[in-house]
């Protein structure tokens, strides 16, 4: 019997061992761009809040889901009607 043979491992456990750290690598590397978007957005929706905080303590939350013009206190140039942040609003030119 040939014992030198059972301690080299044969090129398909090398190509499966070589597979596996590839596919351990190309999952932990998904996982850190998952993580860096997930940071990237996270940021940019805080930078948003404190550059709208200004406004959001002035006006308050409903002024950007209002749609209807039920309260004049956001439109006191003119009697249109206020159609919220959303939609085009008309001109004043």
């Amino acid at each position: 019997m040939n014992t030198s043979s059972a301690q080299v491992p044969s090129v398909q456990t090398q190509k499966m061992r070589m597979q596996y750290l590839q596919d351990i690598g190309f999952e932990k590397l998904t996982m850190v761009f998952a993580a860096t978007t997930l940071v990237a957005l996270l940021g940019i929706i805080i930078s948003l809040l404190i550059s709208a905080w200004p406004a959001l303590k002035e006006f308050g939350i409903p002024f950007s889901i209002r749609l209807s013009g039920t309260s004049s206190t956001h439109n006191l140039v003119d009697s249109s009607p206020f159609l919220g942040p959303w939609l085009p609003q008309p001109s004043r030119f």
